[in-house]
């Protein structure tokens, strides 16, 4: 394992740079989506982000080749190890917030694909930022259910107003709860002048049903 290590420090420095801006990339893409990716999945997707950031890397070094050669070593390297970084990072961030949506819109579009390449359909709810909740229900296996009536006036609480975890757990900011379908909602107060604001968290194993209300577009 060290030697393995070793050997990647032994790469050359323009190589690091490129790599690790490629894996960055792929963090940022497909951050709380990597379920299901195999190591084969990470390596390429890596690649493909880090092409662009040797792209960039090699063209912001072409630009200081006018310059002493005693400033080209340090300038050039921090120069295009930045502009590297920035553009394969700023790249991953343009395909998580729109291109992959474009993507799926025109495979449905085409009716080449209907599938949204996620693992569930808990993850596609889970992940996407494009539709804002308004009101969230949780249900549990025993019955009781919590809601919290008003994301949009939680949106600015710590956590924000809402965490759906990975494993299907949830963390809300309880507003109201009942003990059954049957019975009329409670209203719970969930903010303490004292002690601040309280988030609820409730495993997957404890939840048979979630309800997430939005707007129509």
């Amino acid at each position: 394992m060290i030697e393995d290590i070793q050997s990647v420090f032994d790469l050359p420095f323009a190589t690091l740079v490129v790599l690790a801006a490629g894996f960055a990339a792929y963090r940022v893409a497909f951050t709380g989506k990597k379920k299901g990716h195999g190591t084969i999945d990470i390596v390429f997707i890596t690649v493909v982000f880090a092409a662009l950031a040797k792209f960039v890397f090699e063209l912001v070094v072409g630009q200081f080749e006018l310059l002493p050669s005693g400033e080209v070593a340090f300038k050039a390297a921090a120069a295009a190890s930045l502009a590297a970084v920035a553009a394969a990072v700023l790249a991953a961030g343009f395909w998580r917030r729109w291109g992959e949506n474009w993507i799926m819109l025109l495979l449905r579009t085409t009716r080449v694909s209907y599938s949204d390449g996620n693992f569930t359909a808990w993850d596609q709810i889970r992940v996407d930022t494009t539709i804002g909740g308004t009101q969230l229900v949780v249900r549990k296996k025993d019955g009781s259910q919590v809601m919290c009536a008003d994301l949009w006036e939680c949106k600015d609480l710590p956590f924000g107003p809402s965490i759906y975890g990975e494993d299907g757990s949830i963390a809300l900011y309880v507003t109201a709860f009942r003990s059954g379908p049957s019975e009329n909602w409670i209203d719970n107060d969930f903010e303490d002048t004292s002690y601040g604001v309280a988030l609820t968290y409730i495993p997957a194993e404890q939840i048979s049903e979630i309800e997430v209300r939005n707007l129509k577009p």
